[in-house]
């Protein structure tokens, strides 16, 4: 997704030191947040369990990519 990044965010990255913080929030801490939600209303949507997520972001071209796993093809 393009244009991900918040107007508090873009504000932080002004300076390089805040670069890993933003990353850990925009990965690590979304990752955990899925870990404790409950999944099922996103499970039955696709027919699939919930697996894990990978996530990542580029804070130059402004976007972050998500993928969601889960136990079978959701095709």
């Amino acid at each position: 997704m393009t244009g991900a990044l918040s107007k508090v965010e873009n504000f932080y990255l002004r300076d390089e030191r805040n670069e890993e913080m933003v990353r850990h929030a925009r990965t690590q801490e979304v990752k955990n947040l899925y870990d404790e939600i409950n999944t099922d209303e996103m499970e039955k949507l696709v027919g699939a369990n919930y697996v894990k997520l990978f996530t990542d972001v580029d804070f130059t071209d402004d976007e972050v990519v998500s993928i969601f796993v889960f136990d079978k093809s959701i095709e």
